[in-house]
């Protein structure tokens, strides 16, 4: 006869604790243990490709923007080129950890395959390690099964994992950090990994430094025998935490001859201090349109209101650190975006950084209640159902006022239903988290880029983005049948992106026609192989201008599956000796303002500076003359500025001083002209005026000649 005690409890949704005995793995014991990784492990690795094969997402997320993330897939398929593009001229050097892995993995099994499976092993980890945490916390399967689906199928995850921005790298090595900080055993291997993460995060991004305070400081409070673990436990995380950064100093310094892979970044930040995010809408109209920067406050305010969930604050290790990190960091955002002016709440990669902890509370609050199998399959139908739905039906919830006060009465019916229905309310807050997510109210930007995530345009899609993936991959492949050095791209719309993969943006190597339909990079002998890629519309009308350089072709193909782009790589012919010129308007400067071709600068209106830098071309090895035409207020026996030419090493390595370099004196209100001599080679030629604000002074012509011929 069984007794009452022994009798397992029966199955409802609403009850705690677990629904059968061998539903919860006993937490001691080697063979309980082993039995637990085993049954997990298997599951955790085929959850993450049936969810990608049921969803179909985007492969390639192109949010935050188009273009970067493509940089970053460049160094990840691209690397040996990138680095002799750019070196460590751009921060993106710095970001290692985001794309090194990744990088390797794609030389194995091929970018394609690569990118996937680099997902599929951080995927397969995030389960793992959310479940160890709930079987703490006295999860049943089927509510680590609800926990693991919404985590990792939540747009705000699979958005940022597919994109090859660094986001993907902090979102989800932030979950692992989480994770791994709110397990209530502390122990030598998780501080070593704590402070490898940590640290892999930072270097991924600087401003994702606010993940990681929080949590680690939640692991260092909760040891035993406090200040002798403190200290050992600290120590570990620092030492490990140091290693990492000097890991990726001495491998970059070694293999590239980088002697410091972080001074980019390093320059980057002290740049940007002070200055507010130019990204940032002039106005506060998003704050009614970005449905999701409210989840938090929905979740913590209902969980404090949920009796369960409230005693399970209390009662339960670990738990009420997740909602003491999740308001910590939450809070940390709209400060920052409000007294610092800065994008946290606004700008999505940012934003996404709130994930980890967010996703660690959702999980907790699954794990409120016991699941059911029946009410599994309902609530992930209707779950799976709003996601797919929002790609085929434009939904949107009401905007501007009716968006807050739609937004209090479901705070106010979430919290009366979590005191008479608890269960139906955790389901019901956790799908509001997707509704506000795939969702929100119509955004319409006022910034100067458009930075909506687009948070429901992302299951069921056959879209651009993963066309984008297919003529990245192919570009590069083709390129490698040819000599891509120093090669030099013309393309238009998405393509113009996608060439992004050899940095010509950041290089000075993409190019474009004047008003003729020249470009004066073809007269100076710079261009020596040019890749025209684009639509077909758009490669025809650059064949003209091909056809007319007597140019010789190298490479006539046509993507035929991704966006069907052409790609024509030509070798252009040594240019006829003529001399050639730019005008001033066409040059960077740092200070001044353009009048037809001239580019005149103001004592009182403008700083002093450059009037006139670049064009930044190589040339051949031959002599030149470089004069430049100007006019100046001041009178000819002092000085309005200096003219020089300067060399930058194509290798990238830091520029020397000036090659040749000449004082300009004032013209009393006249035209007059300089030149200087110098002999060409292969590396970034520029040609700067400096102007030291006295007096007015305009450039009005600069002027190459080759001297021998």
């Amino acid at each position: 006869m069984t007794t009452e005690r022994e009798r397992p409890p029966a199955l409802a949704l609403n009850e705690s604790g677990p629904t059968r005995a061998d539903d919860r793995v006993a937490l001691s014991g080697k063979k309980s243990t082993r039995r637990w990784w085993w049954e997990r492990a298997g599951a955790a690795l085929l959850l993450p490709p049936i969810l990608f094969l049921l969803l179909r997402p985007e492969r390639y997320g192109l949010t935050p923007n188009a273009l970067d993330p493509i940089f970053y897939t460049g160094y990840t398929i691209n690397f040996d080129d990138i680095m002799r593009e750019v070196g460590d001229r751009h921060y993106f050097v710095t970001r290692w950890t985001a794309y090194l892995p990744a990088m390797y993995v794609s030389e194995l099994l091929g970018p394609a395959a690569g990118r996937l499976v680099v997902r599929w092993v951080f995927a397969s980890s995030i389960l793992m390690s959310l479940w160890h945490l709930g079987r703490r916390w006295g999860w049943n399967r089927q509510a680590e099964l609800v926990a693991g689906l919404v985590v990792l199928t939540n747009p705000m995850f699979t958005r940022p994992l597919l994109t090859d921005y660094v986001e993907w790298f902090v979102v989800s090595g932030g979950l692992l950090l989480m994770t791994q900080c709110f397990e209530p055993r502390r122990r030598v291997a998780r501080s070593v990994f704590i402070g490898v993460a940590a640290a892999s995060i930072v270097i991924s991004n600087p401003f994702a430094v606010v993940i990681s305070p929080a949590p680690v400081a939640v692991y260092l409070a909760g040891l035993r025998r406090f200040w002798r673990s403190l200290l050992w436990h600290a120590t570990l995380i620092g030492v490990s935490a140091m290693t990492t950064v000097l890991a990726g100093l001495a491998w970059f310094r070694w293999r590239y001859g980088i002697p410091n892979v972080y001074t980019p970044t390093i320059t980057f930040m002290r740049r940007l201090s002070g200055g507010g995010d130019p990204l940032l809408a002039p106005d506060y109209g998003w704050l009614l349109s970005f449905g999701w920067i409210y989840i938090p406050a929905v979740l913590l305010m209902v969980g404090w209101l949920h009796p369960r969930m409230r005693s399970r604050l209390r009662s339960t290790r670990g738990i009420g650190s997740v909602a003491f990190v999740l308001g910590f960091q939450y809070v940390l955002h709209w400060f920052d975006t409000f007294a610092r002016d800065g994008g946290t709440l606004e700008i999505p990669y940012y934003w996404s950084f709130l994930y980890p902890a967010l996703a660690v509370y959702v999980a907790a609050l699954v794990g409120v209640v016991q699941w059911r199998w029946s009410h599994v399959t309902v609530f992930l139908s209707l779950w799976t159902l709003v996601l797919v739905q929002a790609r085929i039906v434009d939904l949107r919830v009401p905007g501007g006022a009716w968006f807050a006060v739609g937004l209090v009465t479901a705070v106010v019916a979430l919290t009366v239903l979590s005191v008479r229905r608890p269960a139906w309310s955790v389901a019901a807050v956790i799908g509001l988290t997707v509704a506000l997510t795939v969702a929100s109210p119509v955004h319409r930007p006022t910034g100067v880029l458009d930075l909506d995530p687009r948070y429901g345009e992302l299951y069921w899609m056959s879209s651009r983005s993963d066309g984008a993936l297919d003529e990245v991959i192919w570009l590069a492949r083709k390129l490698d049948q040819v000599d891509d050095s120093d090669i030099y791209f013309m393309a238009s719309g998405l393509s113009t992106q996608i060439v992004a993969i050899y940095a010509p943006h950041v290089t000075g190597h993409l190019l474009s026609l004047d008003a003729n339909g020249s470009n004066n990079a073809f007269e100076a002998g710079a261009v020596r192989r040019l890749a025209i890629y684009g639509d077909a519309e758009f490669v025809r009308g650059a064949e003209q201008i091909v056809a007319d350089l007597e140019a010789r072709v190298l490479l006539d193909e046509r993507h035929d599956q991704g966006l069907e782009f052409r790609l024509l790589v030509v070798e252009l012919p040594i240019p006829a000796r003529d001399p050639f010129e730019w005008a001033p308007s066409e040059l960077p400067a740092a200070t001044g303002s353009t009048e037809g071709d001239a580019r005149t600068a103001e004592p009182g209106v403008d700083s002093p500076g450059f009037a006139m830098y670049g064009p930044y071309v190589p040339l051949e090895d031959r002599r030149y003359r470089v004069t430049i035409e100007y006019r100046s207020d001041e009178p000819v026996t002092s000085d309005a500025g200096v003219f020089d030419v300067q060399a930058t090493p194509a290798s990238g390595q830091p520029p020397p001083p000036p090659t040749v370099s000449m004082p300009l004196p004032g013209t009393s209100g006249t035209v007059d002209s300089r030149s200087i001599d110098f002999q060409g080679s292969a590396d970034l030629w520029e040609f700067r005026a400096w102007w030291d604000g006295d007096r007015s002074l305009s450039v009005l012509g600069l002027r190459i000649q080759p001297l021998d011929r």
